[in-house]
């Protein structure tokens, strides 16, 4: 597969046949409802925030890893940190970590907020395209193949078709696994007392507070009571 790119379109030529694709493509092929071009808009202070009303227990990106490390996370949380990286990560292994960028969407996407995954998941592929010959490898698989069978129906088929393994029940109980060091403190997911609500909710009024001269965070977390945002 001889691949060359433009500015906005991934060009490729497949057993013979000429194919391009844009972010757009993607968008609509993935039905992921995104709107194109739009930013995945949050700083990595509120990521950092978001992640620590969460639960998460272990460093930030930067300290002493990378990634967000998924088993730093109480149970719920990891299971939803551990579906974004088995299905959106751009990732070569390893099923432990996430960097800033899936982890910004990951809590965008939480907190009911539009997140690009259409975005990131192209500008990925366009990267791994520029990448050295040595540092290229086959990402996003089942994407790509979504992608042809939307721009190329008539492509024929070569060699043995790929057996698909159905995912052992111990996945499961490996999203149970917590690091030696994890506390896990108690923080809930769903309706009123959904962490990442909450946490936008005190950014909101903290801002507010702000601009009034005031950072009494005990008066921000009464105001969110009384507003019945907590039990």
């Amino acid at each position: 597969m001889n691949v060359s790119t433009q500015p906005s379109r991934i060009c490729a030529k497949v057993s013979g046949f000429d194919l391009e694709f844009t972010e757009a493509d993607l968008a609509r092929i993935l039905r992921l409802e995104d709107d194109v071009g739009d930013e995945v808009m949050m700083s990595a202070e509120e990521v950092y925030g978001a992640f620590r009303t969460a639960g998460y227990e272990g460093p930030m990106p930067g300290e002493k890893k990378m990634e967000f490390v998924k088993s730093y996370l109480i149970q719920e949380w990891r299971y939803i940190a551990h579906v974004f990286i088995m299905c959106l990560d751009h990732r070569k292994g390893g099923t432990d970590g996430l960097n800033l960028d899936w982890a910004r969407a990951m809590m965008l996407f939480c907190q009911g907020q539009k997140a690009n995954l259409s975005k990131l998941i192209y500008n990925y592929l366009f990267e791994n395209i520029h990448a050295t010959k040595a540092a290229k490898w086959l990402m996003y698989p089942r994407f790509i193949q979504m992608v042809l069978n939307d721009k190329l129906p008539n492509l024929p088929v070569v060699g043995d078709v790929l057996k698909i393994w159905e995912m052992h029940p111990r996945i499961f109980r490996d999203c149970k696994s917590v690091k030696a060091d994890c506390v896990g403190r108690p923080s809930f997911l769903w309706e009123n007392m959904y962490p990442a609500d909450r946490w936008v909710q005190i950014q909101r009024l903290k801002e507010s507070e702000r601009k009034r001269g005031s950072e009494n965070i005990e008066e921000v977390e009464k105001k969110i009571k009384k507003r019945k945002a907590l039990k």
